[in-house]
């Protein structure tokens, strides 16, 4: 099994318009997807990006296009992401 170290600033990459770097972050999830590897996390990801994201919506410095769950884009099934264990 081929797995990969990703942190919260390459998964909000994946949801928020305009982020810097945004289509390799994209093309990062498309090859995982293709190519059964397993994106590694850390423990506190859902947490890391749920605060930029209600950071960024109070700021209003990048358009959100829709409201979510960030428990489904990091559970879901198109995306094989096991969080790291301490």
């Amino acid at each position: 099994m081929v797995e990969q170290v990703i942190d919260a600033s390459v998964a909000i990459k994946w949801v928020v318009k305009g982020e810097p770097f945004r289509n390799k972050a994209r093309q990062l999830l498309h090859d995982a997807r293709l190519n059964d590897i397993t994106l590694i996390g850390p423990p506190l990801l859902e947490y890391e990006l749920e605060s930029v994201l209600q950071y960024r919506l109070l700021r209003h410095c990048k358009k959100i296009t829709s409201c979510f769950n960030i428990s489904d884009v990091v559970n879901s099934r198109d995306c094989s992401l096991r969080k790291t264990v301490n």
